[in-house]
Formats: C-alpha cells, structure tokens, sequence
C-alpha cells in the first residue's frame, strides 16, 4: 500500500466516522423529541392553568402522500391569558397532534369541537401559546418512533464496530 491509498482509506474513515455520529446524534434528537418532549408536556399539562376559549374555525385537511384521502379536522381555537389573545390547533400532545389517524377520532373530534363551540384550554403557564384542549393525552402510536431511534444507534454502533475492526 502506498502512502496515498492510506490518505484514502484514513479520508473514507473519517467519512464513516461522521457518518456513524450524525446517526447517533439523531438518535438522541429523536428520543429528547418523541420519548421525552411531548410525553413530559402531555402528562404535565394536566396541571396546567385553564383558561375559556372558543372554537373559532373547523377546516377540512385533506393528506397527500401515504395517508392520500384521509380527511381530518384541523380545529382552532383562542383563548386568552392575562390581555393577550391565543390563537392554536393542538387537541393533545405527541406526533400528530391535532388527530391520532382513524376515521372515528377525526369524526369524534368534528362532532365535539364545532365552529363557536367554547371550550376548556389547558395552556403551559410558562409558554402560555403552547396549550392543548385534552391535557394528559399521549397516543401510545408514538412509540413507532422507537423503529427508527434503534435504526440510528444500530447503524452508528455497527458503524463504529466495523471502523475499529
């Protein structure tokens, strides 16, 4: 081997070295948003300060892509804390929060929060625009984000093994 196919090979385990570490910093982004972030927000939210709001707008989403056809309802709704107005759409924390993805909670949710409807707030009192309209919710769906958190520290583990082998 010459001295530059060992600048090469050292030049492609840096690269490889990168790589590995950027999986594993997304790994770690992953976890802090999905497993951490929104379960914390969720189950603290039912000791948040409430405030009455009204629904101010109930809109026919309509996906594209994978979930092509899957209408849902995203409804917003103010609010106000102290002598400012709030404007927001969340009905719970974690992914998707404005629907958990079947038919029956989109209807559910149609049918409860019409246009004028008032409604209970629940808003973080140290970030009053975060606030959701049912605290301590978190769907158990979001656990599928575990696939790709394993994914990410699988592939900079492996990564990491077969650089120092």
């Amino acid at each position: 081997m010459t001295s530059e196919d060992d600048h090469i090979e050292t030049k492609n385990q840096l690269k490889l070295n990168i790589l590995a570490w950027i999986f594993f910093i997304a790994g770690i982004v992953l976890i802090n948003r999905f497993l951490i972030v929104e379960p914390y927000y969720a189950f603290t939210s039912q000791t948040w300060p409430k405030a009455a709001g009204q629904v101010i707008h109930v809109e026919e989403i309509v996906e594209t892509g994978f979930r092509a056809g899957f209408p849902y309802p995203k409804i917003t709704y103010q609010y106000g804390v102290g002598d400012q107005i709030y404007r927001n759409h969340w009905i719970r924390f974690g992914y998707n929060k404005v629907h958990n993805g079947n038919h029956s909670d989109a209807e559910a949710l149609r049918d409860a929060f019409p246009k004028n409807t008032p409604v209970t707030v629940y808003y973080d009192p140290e970030s009053p625009k975060r606030s959701v309209l049912k605290p301590g919710e978190w769907p158990l769906i979001d656990l599928i984000f575990l696939i790709p958190i394993a994914l990410c520290f699988y592939l900079f583990y492996g990564l990491r093994n077969w650089l120092n082998s």
